[in-house]
């Protein structure tokens, strides 16, 4: 009997444990990605009034990321952001033409931050900016098509 009770006390040994941690960790980047809709006036005859137009740039961030979005002045020599330039496709021939935050078409839509941008904060969904445009009149421009590229640049 000693041997049954010898093995039956071995059996009764408590087992031991050991207790660590280990550190988790994320990081978020701020990012931001934007998309466009053309800005197109239309067709006018080539004696024409002030003819306006409007397009949406739309900006997803990440949630609380501050962003500034900016409009350069064109593709065109001569352009600046208050007086940008569309050229003709087919020669030099140019129009002259805005681009502005609100429906007055007072505020101009330029590159400059914290100046002459629009601003916001991101909340990981998309955002949709209106683009307001104006060209103005210009009875003596040559017939054909005119066109631009603007860069859009996002500051976060």
């Amino acid at each position: 009997w000693l041997v049954v009770v010898f093995a039956a006390a071995a059996g009764a040994a408590q087992a031991a444990s050991s207790t660590f941690t280990f550190n988790m960790s994320l990081q978020i980047n701020a990012i931001c990605n934007v998309a466009s809709a053309p800005l197109d006036f239309g067709f006018v005859n080539n004696t024409f009034g002030p003819k306006n137009g409007s397009g949406t740039i739309t900006v997803s961030c990440a949630n609380g990321t501050a962003y500034s979005i900016g409009l350069g002045a064109g593709l065109y020599g001569g352009g600046t952001v208050t007086t940008r330039k569309m050229k003709r496709t087919v020669a030099a021939d140019t129009i002259n033409y805005g681009i502005f935050q609100n429906p007055a078409r007072s505020q101009i839509w330029g590159n400059t931050v914290g100046v002459d941008t629009v601003g916001g904060t991101g909340n990981g969904a998309a955002q949709p900016y209106t683009v307001y445009g104006r060209v103005p009149s210009q009875p003596s421009a040559p017939i054909g098509g005119y066109d631009d590229l603007v860069q859009i640049t996002v500051t976060y």
